[in-house]
């Protein structure tokens, strides 16, 4: 009776686990950016358009020194429902005065505009990486004039309702593959974009 019992516990572990590895697949993969919190989205409501992002105070962190831009700027063109959903890059801008720590002026901007590319990985929630997409940044105080590969790990969550923008959230998100002069051994970008374009917009499947 003992060995049965012991078999019973090990089949219910298999099944919690089981069951736990469906409802993640389930909850991930295909995604669209879609005009209403509907899962799966309907294909009227799959949004396909001009897509646009801002940040407030974006922040690129080196071990040289951390340099902060006023304004960032995010334009594109969103496709449909996709694995992962696929927004072509036409702009990516870091505007009105960039400053190193000790206030002294530096220039960032794209050399190179490629993909966003967003994958759902929960509830309204995906996580977001550039492709093929790089910056400049150039700080004469600094003494780095760097070409860096925009990174991936990006946070996304879908507009809570139609009064939320959804956001695109870079935490330390890492800036690789460094080419020009004096380049930090370590960089990343501190961002928090709020997509003002669609709006709102969830993200689904």
């Amino acid at each position: 009776m003992k060995f049965a019992r012991e078999i019973g516990v090990v089949a219910l572990a298999v099944m919690t686990v089981t069951a736990m590895a469906y409802a993640t697949a389930a909850n991930a993969g295909t995604t669209a950016l879609c005009e209403k919190h509907e899962q799966p989205c309907p294909a009227a409501k799959t949004y396909q358009g001009h897509f646009e992002a801002l940040a407030a105070n974006p922040k690129f962190l080196t071990n040289l020194g951390d340099v902060t831009c006023n304004k960032g700027q995010l334009l594109g063109f969103a496709l449909g429902l996709a694995t992962p959903q696929v927004t072509h890059l036409e702009a990516l801008s870091f505007t009105e005065d960039c400053l190193s720590e000790g206030g002294n002026a530096c220039v960032v901007e794209s050399t190179e505009l490629g993909l966003l590319l967003i994958l759902r990985t929960a509830l309204n929630l995906g996580e977001a990486n550039f492709d093929h997409t790089r910056v400049l940044i150039s700080c004469p105080a600094l003494m780095m004039h760097c070409v860096f590969e925009m990174g991936t790990g990006l946070h996304v969550t879908g507009s809570p309702n139609s009064n939320s923008l959804a956001e695109i959230h870079a935490v330390e998100s890492p800036l690789t593959l460094p080419e020009g002069m004096f380049c930090p051994m370590e960089a990343s970008l501190d961002a928090l974009y709020k997509i003002v374009l669609p709006d709102p917009i969830a993200i689904t499947g």
